[in-house]
């Protein structure tokens, strides 16, 4: 035995070390499990998982006590693709997560669940089937976007819910609640024990192909069908609904046709952005409103005959539509005065009722017995002058907002209200710049001696180059537009540039008056602008958010004025080099990237933390000049 006692205790050491290295590698695989005491401190919620495998099952307790939810800190690992839920888990609260990528999900039959919170999102999960244990309440919004569930399996004894055929309802089957994004048949009725689809019942519905609407429902909510496959929609002849929910057909790729139920008397934002083809109104029609937004953006709708019953269109349902030949059978009472704005593509523009609000001849519409011109649909596109009369009193703005034909304007001379220079509209006194025309050919414009206001510049697109005079004393907005050049003339009276006024237009170099107090919120965002400049005796007091943002300055040198610059007011990548004299009191945090390396110039010794300047990757120069900064960065 003696002969044998070093090699067994050789043995037995070899042993002792493998069996504590196969107990920490089966300690290191060992799902690691993180859980807090719950409020009452009588049940445990998960704070975290840290294991490595893709199939987990919720433990029922810890410590002898019930787990029973997720702590509002638990993130669910993507590589989680099955999970398991324990009897005890009460409630499925993921606040913490966008989305939850699991192709499995598994509901004990008996489970004590009580409900699935609206922060907790499937979209991005891929299971099939959608359990629902006796005492669970749902939140429709946690499985909008899901494009993998087919049916939904209610216990029979819960007090909210029933299941009929995959189908989620209310318990009494009056509401639809939820239809399965993969219902496997490509036809469905709604059964006559419905009176409601609810709000986004049907959101991005990928099986159906039709779906007929029983007499028995009188109410439907908003974006019912949104973004849905569903072809073809039909109600019943017998229906008897009002006033279908807000957008409920919104970006719908498939349905082409639809055929509006006579009972309906309001559609808001109905077809907004979808690609219906054909809207059908009957004879007997009782539609009385189009809403906001009805017809927006609809891509392939080109021609539209309303009702004889309409007499109301709020706000601007066509803007952005296809539509070329719109066809008014009713005298519209009430209408907001920019109802036909974003008309691009139309065409043709018929009444087919006298009007006794609206006024229509040769392309111009007016209300106000002819003082607001509200419309203009030329009758030949190669006629480039719009042609002013004597009662006109005012253009309203959204006008010729998407006729780019209008090069010139000409005012009756006996019109006491407006008057037209080289083509422009002025005031009848000239101290107003009203109208631009929008196609004008000239790429400069010189605002004459004399005028005090300059209304918008909207849809100017020829314009490269302004001067504006030394007269001038409140401006509109150039935004948007090709202005390559703004130059103000002597001595500037201008005190406010308002907001966005000069957002992505091309101007490369400015130089602010000296009278100029305020730059307004964006006044200057993304443009290509490279030189800033203040004029001697700037009078600045503030410059508003994102004043400058993602403009291309690299340096800028702010005037020794007492001023106010809010956030990321030079908010931008390229910014290198700033001045920032002792007299700048007030910079709110972020003004400038905080990412990107810039050198600050300081005039005199700063409390640097009182100025909100960034740190990271920041460099502080004190103590420095005007012509100390200038030399330095000449170097």
């Amino acid at each position: 035995m003696k002969k044998y006692g070093p090699f067994l205790l050789f043995l037995l050491i070899v042993i002792f070390v493998y069996t504590l290295k196969l107990i920490a590698e089966y300690e290191e695989e060992v799902p690691v499990w993180e859980y807090v005491l719950s409020e009452d401190q009588e049940s445990y919620l998960i704070k975290a998982y840290s294991g490595d495998e893709e199939s987990i099952t919720i433990k029922e307790t810890f410590n002898k006590k019930p787990i029973i939810g997720f702590h509002q800190d638990f993130v669910m690992p993507f590589r989680i693709k099955s999970l398991t839920l324990s009897v005890n888990l009460e409630q499925f609260n993921l606040d913490n997560n966008y989305n939850i990528y699991i192709n499995n999900l598994v509901i004990p039959e008996n489970s004590k669940l009580k409900s699935i919170s609206c922060s907790t999102r499937f979209e991005r999960s891929s299971f099939e089937l959608m359990y629902v244990p006796k005492d669970t309440s749902l939140c429709v919004n946690s499985f909008l976007g899901n494009n993998s569930i087919k049916t939904f399996d209610v216990h029979p004894d819960n007090i909210y819910y029933t299941a009929v055929n995959g189908v989620l309802f209310n318990k009494d089957i009056s509401e639809l609640i939820y239809f399965p994004s993969q219902y496997e048949s490509k036809e469905y009725i709604i059964p006559l024990s419905v009176t409601s689809i609810l709000a986004e019942a049907f959101f991005e519905q990928l099986s159906l192909d039709s779906l007929f609407i029983s007499e028995s429902v009188t109410s439907i909510g908003e974006y019912a069908f949104a973004f849905s496959n569903i072809e073809t929609i039909t109600f019943s002849p017998l229906t008897t609904i009002h006033n279908p929910g807000n957008y409920i057909f919104r970006e719908m790729k498939s349905m082409k046709h639809f055929d509006v139920p006579d009972s309906v008397t309001e559609l808001y934002g109905t077809f907004s952005d979808s690609y219906i083809e054909s809207v059908a109104f009957g004879e007997n029609s009782q539609l009385t409103t189009i809403g906001h937004t009805t017809f927006q953006s609809t891509r392939m709708l080109k021609e539209l005959t309303l009702p004889k019953s309409l007499t109301t269109i709020v706000q601007t349902p066509f803007n952005g539509s296809a539509i070329e030949v719109l066809n008014i059978q009713s005298n519209l009472t009430h209408f907001s005065n920019n109802f036909m704005s974003g008309m691009s593509n139309l065409i043709e523009l018929n009444f087919l009722e006298e009007q006794s609000n609206l006024f229509y001849e040769n392309g111009i519409m007016t209300i106000n017995q002819g003082k607001d011109i509200i419309f203009y649909l030329p009758q030949d596109e190669s006629v480039t002058t719009l042609y002013i009369d004597d009662q006109v009193e005012r253009i309203h703005d959204y006008v010729i907002h998407n006729r780019s034909n209008v090069m010139n304007y000409e005012v009756d001379e006996n019109n006491p209200y407006l008057k037209s220079l080289d083509g422009v509209i002025f005031s009848h006194d000239l101290t107003q710049l009203l109208y631009y025309p929008p196609s004008n050919t000239s790429i400069s414009y010189q605002v004459p001696d004399g005028t005090v206001h300059i209304a918008d510049f909207d849809y100017v697109y020829r314009l490269q180059s302004l001067m504006i005079s030394e007269s001038v004393e409140t401006i509109g907005s150039f935004a948007y537009t090709n202005l390559e050049s703004v130059v103000f003339l002597g001595e500037s009276k201008l005190e406010v540039i308002p907001t966005y006024a000069f957002r992505q237009t091309k101007l490369m170099e400015i130089v602010i008056p000296k009278s100029v107090k305020v730059i307004g919120y964006g006044a200057f965002d993304d443009t290509p602008l490279e030189s800033l400049e203040f004029e001697e005796g700037s009078l600045l007091e503030l410059i508003e958010p994102e004043a400058f943002q993602d403009s291309l300055l690299k340096t800028v040198i702010l005037p020794p004025n007492d001023i106010t610059i809010r956030s990321k007011a030079f908010y931008s990548d390229y910014l290198k080099y700033v001045y920032i004299p002792i007299e700048v009191t007030d910079l709110e945090e972020n003004v400038f990237n905080n990412t990107t390396e810039i050198k600050f110039y300081l005039e005199e010794s700063f409390l640097i933390e009182e100025l909100n300047l960034p740190t990271f990757k920041s460099i502080i120069l004190v103590n420095q000049t005007v012509e100390d900064f200038l030399e330095a960065i000449d170097e």
